[in-house]
């Protein structure tokens, strides 16, 4: 009989803003929000839907699947390769890791990413094929997202803002409750 091989120990998480890199975290978190809100204005006025996240996507689907509308098919695609994209993060282990810019290694993970950017745009401007392109930007985007919210201090989610409102949301909830029952502030 084997001996299963314990769990790997995770080292514990320090706060965010206890950091020391906090203002390089910001600076970064910005650069990726910035890249990610282009390329959705990019996608919304050139290709006309945004690819960095599915809310809106999936709406747009809906209305156009009710009114049988083919469009809605293409959409549905994107949405889809923007989850594959989080899968690939997450199967994707030590090169897919939210870290490594502010560790100093190389990112194979976002490397990929900005290559299906680069690809998408050669798709789109030389073989004038708009689906494909969308989708992949969507691929990149997702694997973008996957790997900005595995950072380990906290989750960046650089492709769209409301999971990061949401954790926000919940991080001030429980200062909130920490303080009135006179605990320390997480």
């Amino acid at each position: 009989m084997s001996v299963p091989k314990p769990l790997p120990v995770t080292p514990a998480r320090v706060p965010l803003d206890k950091r020391p890199d906090f203002s390089k975290i910001l600076g970064v978190s910005f650069l990726y929000t910035a890249i990610a809100g282009m390329l959705n204005g990019v996608a919304v006025y050139e290709l006309g839907t945004p690819v960095g996240y599915t809310s809106g996507p999936c709406v747009n689907a809906g209305r156009f699947l009710a009114a049988g509308n083919d469009t809605a098919k293409k959409i549905l695609g994107i949405c889809t390769l923007f989850y594959v994209g989080g899968i690939m993060a997450g199967l994707g282990g030590n090169a897919c890791d939210g870290d490594h810019i502010f560790e100093g290694r190389a990112s194979p993970g976002m490397l990929l990413s900005s290559v299906m950017l680069a690809l998408g745009a050669f798709i789109k401007k030389e073989l004038n094929h708009t689906t494909l392109c969308m989708q992949m930007w969507a691929l990149s985007q997702g694997l973008m997202n996957g790997i900005s919210s595995k950072f380990s201090a906290v989750p960046l989610r650089a492709t769209h803002t409301a999971g990061g409102q949401t954790d926000s949301g919940i991080t001030i909830s429980q200062a909130i409750v920490a303080r009135r029952h006179g605990q320390a502030i997480p």
